[in-house]
Order: C-alpha cells, then sequence, then structure tokens
C-alpha cells in the first residue's frame, strides 16, 4: 500500500476505516488531513531510596534507576475522507463513488465536465445540443446559444456583427442608421434620409406628401384628409357634411338650406311645408292623415269612428255621448232617472210604454189600462177605459 520508506502505515479502526500516514504530503494540499498519533516509550528514572546499610546514625540513602513508560504525540499528513493517496504524485485525489464519465472528480462525490460538456443524471459529462443551430454562436447548454466574440445576441438563435452606423435587421443584413427619424423617406446610409416616391423635401428638412386637396390636408401622395365638418368624395376632394339635408342642399358644415316647398327641423332634416291637422305633410301641400281619422278638407283630418249617434266622437272609435246619454254596448243610450218598467228608456228622461200599456196619470210609470166595467173616469171606447186625456192615464 505505502511504498515509500518514509511512509508507515498505522491500522486504527476509526469509522472502519485504513488511515494511511504518509510523512511526503503537503499538510496544506487539496485533501491532505493532520492527525497527531501518539507512541509509547521507555526510559530509565533515577529516584532516591533507603537500605539496610547505616551510616552513622542514620540508614544510608542511595540512588536508583527504573524504567518508565510513557506517550509521545507527533503530527503526520494523512489524506482525508473522500481522499485517496496517490503515490505517483505524492498527493490526495478526490473519490467520486459513481465513476465520473467523461470529466473530472475534482471534490468528493463531486464531477466537473470540460465546458460545454455538462453532467446528466447519469453522471456522465456529455455535450450540449442547440436545435436549431447557433448561427455565429457556440452552443454551450441546451438550446442555448452565446455569441462568438465581437457579434451581438439578434435572438436565442441567431448573433449579429455589424460596423458602425449600420444595424441589423429581420434577415441579418446590416443597415445603416439615421439618429433622425425618416419620415416618409428611408435611410440610404448613415444620418442620410431619401424621400419615398410620391414624396417631396419642403422648407429642405421633410418629406411631406404631394397632392392637390381641396377643403382637407394632403397626407399621402394623391390622399387627402377632410377637414373637421367635411367628408371625401373621392381621393382629392372634400364636400360640407350635414347630419340631414335630405330635401336640401347642404352648403356648409351642419348648415342646410332646404329646397322650395320645404322647410328645416331640428334633427329631421328639410321636410314638406304645409297645414295638416291630425294628419302628417307628407309632400308640399299634401296632407295625409293619421290612422282612424278621415280627411274633411285639404287641411284638417277628423277622428272616425264605426258609430257615434247621439255623441261626438273625439278621438278613432272614441265616443264622447251627449248629457243624458251613457256609452253602453258600443252606443250612447239615454238615461232614465225613473226605471222604465213595462216601457224602455227612449230619450233622456223619457220613457216609451210597451204594446199594451200605457203611462199614468204623472206620465212617468206605464201601466195596464182598466176596462169600461171597472170605474172609469173618462170614456168607454171598445169596452176599454181609455183617460179622458191620453197624456194623463187614470190613477189606478
Amino acid at each position: 500500500m505505502c511504498l515509500r520508506i518514509v511512509t508507515f502505515c498505522l491500522i486504527i479502526l476509526i469509522a472502519v476505516e485504513l488511515v494511511c500516514y504518509t510523512e511526503g504530503l503537503d499538510a496544506n494540499g487539496k485533501g491532505v488531513c493532520v492527525v497527531k498519533q501518539s507512541t509509547q516509550q521507555r526510559r530509565r528514572k533515577s529516584y532516591s531510596a533507603m537500605v539496610n546499610k547505616m551510616c552513622g546514625h542514620r540508614r544510608c540513602i542511595v540512588r536508583k534507576y527504573k524504567y518508565e513508560t510513557y506517550l509521545t504525540w507527533m503530527n503526520h499528513t494523512v489524506c482525508c475522507k473522500g481522499y485517496q493517496y496517490v503515490n505517483d504524485f505524492d498527493t490526495c485525489s478526490p473519490i467520486c463513488s459513481i465513476e465520473c464519465i467523461h470529466g473530472t472528480c475534482i471534490e468528493p462525490d463531486t464531477c466537473q465536465c470540460n465546458e460545454p460538456a455538462y453532467l446528466n443524471e447519469n453522471n456522465t459529462c456529455v455535450t450540449p445540443t442547440c436545435s436549431p443551430e447557433c448561427v455565429n454562436a457556440n452552443c454551450l447548454q441546451n438550446n442555448t446559444c452565446t455569441c462568438k466574440e465581437n457579434f451581438n445576441p439578434y435572438n436565442s438563435t441567431h448573433c449579429f456583427h455589424c460596423d458602425t452606423g449600420y444595424t441589423v435587421d429581420e434577415n441579418l443584413n446590416c443597415r445603416p442608421i439615421c439618429e433622425s427619424t425618416c419620415i416618409n423617406s428611408s435611410c440610404a446610409s448613415p444620418n442620410n434620409c431619401t424621400c419615398d416616391s410620391g414624396f417631396e423635401f419642403k422648407n429642405g428638412t421633410a418629406c411631406e406628401p404631394k397632392c392637390d386637396c381641396v377643403n382637407g390636408n394632403c397626407i399621402a401622395p394623391n390622399t387627402c384628409s377632410c377637414y373637421e365638418g367635411y367628408i371625401p368624395v373621392n381621393e382629392t376632394s372634400c364636400v360640407p357634411k350635414c347630419n340631414n339635408c335630405s330635401n336640401g342642399n347642404c352648403v356648409a358644415p351642419n348648415t342646410c338650406i332646404c329646397n322650395p316647398g320645404f322647410r328645416i327641423q331640428d334633427n329631421l332634416g328639410c321636410v314638406p311645408d304645409c297645414i295638416c291637422v291630425n294628419g302628417e305633410c307628407v309632400a308640399p301641400g299634401n296632407c295625409s292623415c293619421y290612422k282612424g281619422y278621415v280627411r274633411i278638407n285639404e287641411t284638417t283630418c277628423t277622428p272616425k269612428c264605426d258609430s257615434c249617434s247621439n255623441g261626438e266622437c273625439v278621438a278613432p272609435n272614441i265616443c264622447s255621448c251627449y248629457s243624458g246619454y251613457v256609452y253602453v254596448g258600443g252606443f250612447c243610450r239615454p238615461i232614465c232617472s225613473v226605471p222604465c218598467i213595462n216601457g224602455v228608456c227612449s230619450a233622456p228622461d223619457e220613457c216609451l210604454c210597451n204594446d199594451g200599456y200605457v203611462k199614468d196619470k204623472n206620465g212617468v210609470l206605464c201601466v195596464k189600462p182598466k176596462s169600461c166595467e171597472e170605474d172609469c173616469e173618462g170614456y168607454c171606447e171598445a169596452g176599454i177605459c181609455v183617460p179622458w186625456n191620453c197624456t194623463d192615464p187614470i190613477n189606478l
């Protein structure tokens, strides 16, 4: 195990590990630990003792010697836990319990891969892949591109390099940069704008569209934007706008002049001008009655009722009965304050007796006439007692 002469090994049961003391290790080296070792040694030690021999009046004291055992401690260098001794280099190297494939074991159970490789779940160093491929960049991690020197990122997979005064477009082509925005023009070279087709320099500073606008502003070549209150009739001309100007002429924004026979009316524009009671003026001098009305002359319509005798038609099929009448069953019928028994109410407070009945002497009730055999106040005719006054029947 330990081959050098300067190296000796001592088996110590510490967590059932074999510890190899190697004096050639650098105490400050990586993975090197310093431990203390005890050694049992013997030494001769003198002491004073009395003997049986008398020296004067006392027993003699002589110097004697004996051997005693004692421990000495020494520092020794040893590979730390997780490291193993490498005899060829007289160093301690880390141990990876799982083999570090295509990589380097740099710490106990710690594997390091050489870039751009990375350690996978199987403790294997694998080279990353990028899809799509990196352009002007290196694939240092899976699907992660890192630009090469002097290149700048364009997106996650592409990098570019343009000279000063130029930038990259979506096709990775370098285009000139103009610090001032080129309006209606294109940047032909760094800080140099050229007007687009249909535009021209005005005031020597800006490119403006070319067109002849009527009631509007030129916003693009041969394209006008109408002034407020105007609407386009073609690409270069605008006319005033009125919210409603039928039967009239819009001469300015929301200014309408009506045609002859029409008049202006709020929110309706020009409407026919005529007098029309209970109807609508549909044309100059032409009145159309509302539903339920009939025209009685050129300007007036009156309501129509299916039946309204003894009353006045005040609205379509609405009859207002005269005084003394009430509306019943679609007709105005007379009202009698006293019920017409044996008769009908033929007019306000006027009863018409049924056949075979005559009014009493008060002219109110309808009663049967008396026969001549009874006491008759009047005269008899065909056996019937006829009162002297036909309007005043006898009092029964």
